[in-house]
């Protein structure tokens, strides 16, 4: 991976992230301006608070 090792959720799969924020330049390449120095947790389906994503799908929470 581009970023360097990466994290999997053991219940939900997904990948755990290092957020940045960056500044697009006129050649395409980006200044970061903010970035987290921790793994950040994935919330999948965050949009659907009642719901959560399990390795056997999308379930009640």
């Amino acid at each position: 991976a581009p970023q360097g090792k990466i994290k999997i959720d053991p219940e939900n799969l997904h990948c755990y992230l290092w957020p940045k924020i960056g500044i697009c330049k006129s050649n395409g390449q980006y200044n970061i301006i903010r970035k987290t120095n921790t793994w950040v947790k994935p919330l999948p389906y965050a949009a659907y608070p009642d719901q959560t994503c399990k390795e056997s799908g999308l379930v009640k929470a």
